[in-house]
C-alpha cells in the first residue's frame, strides 16, 4: 500500500473559499437546469464596479453588452427600467426627463439599488451568466434622458453612451 499523495496548496484560504463557492454554484445551476440567470453572488461591492451602458432601442446595445461581457465576467443587469418588468423602476416611468439638480429621494434610491445591484429580477437577469461577480454591467435603452442626472449623482459609475449612424 503506497503512501497518500499530499499537495500542497499555493492558493490563498479567500481563493480556495471562491473556487469551492464557485464549484458549489455549479453544481446547483447545472442540477436545476439552464437559464437561472438570478443564480450568483453580486461581490462587485462599490458603484465604481459599474458599467452603465445607454442608447436607443434597436441600436446595439444588447449585441455591444455581448461583446464587453465576451468572458462573462460581469453581473449583466438587462433593461432594469423596464417599469412593466422591474417594479423597482415605476418611479421612472418610460424614458422619463430628470433635470441633474433633481434630488428626489426615492429616484436616488431606485437607482442606488440598481447600480448596486442589491435586487432580483428575472427579467434583468435572464442575460446574466458570471456565477460570482466582481462587476456589473448595467445595459439600458430607456436611460438616455436620464444620463446628466445619473453622471451627477452616482459619478463613479462609468456610462458609456451607444450611438447609431444610420
Amino acid at each position: 500500500m503506497s503512501a497518500p499523495l499530499v499537495v500542497q496548496s499555493k492558493l490563498s484560504h479567500e481563493q480556495l473559499m471562491l473556487t469551492t463557492l464557485k464549484e458549489t454554484a455549479f453544481s446547483i445551476k447545472e442540477a436545476l437546469g439552464t437559464g437561472l440567470g438570478q443564480l450568483y453572488v453580486d461581490t462587485a461591492g462599490g458603484l465604481e464596479n459599474t458599467i452603465f451602458l445607454a442608447g436607443s432601442g434597436r441600436s446595439g446595445t444588447t449585441w455591444i453588452a455581448e461583446l464587453m461581457n465576451f468572458d462573462n465576467s460581469y453581473r449583466f443587469i438587462f433593461e432594469p427600467l423596464h417599469i412593466n418588468r422591474v417594479p423597482l423602476a415605476k418611479p421612472f416611468g418610460w424614458r422619463r426627463y430628470l433635470r441633474p439638480d433633481d434630488d428626489n429621494p426615492e429616484l436616488l434610491d431606485s437607482m442606488k439599488t440598481i447600480l448596486g445591484g442589491r435586487f432580483r429580477n428575472s427579467w434583468t437577469d435572464h442575460f446574466n451568466r458570471c456565477w460570482i461577480p466582481k462587476k456589473r454591467l448595467v445595459k439600458e435603452i430607456r436611460a438616455n434622458l436620464l444620463l446628466g442626472w445619473l453622471h451627477k449623482h452616482f459619478p463613479q459609475v462609468r456610462i458609456v453612451l451607444l450611438l447609431r449612424h444610420p
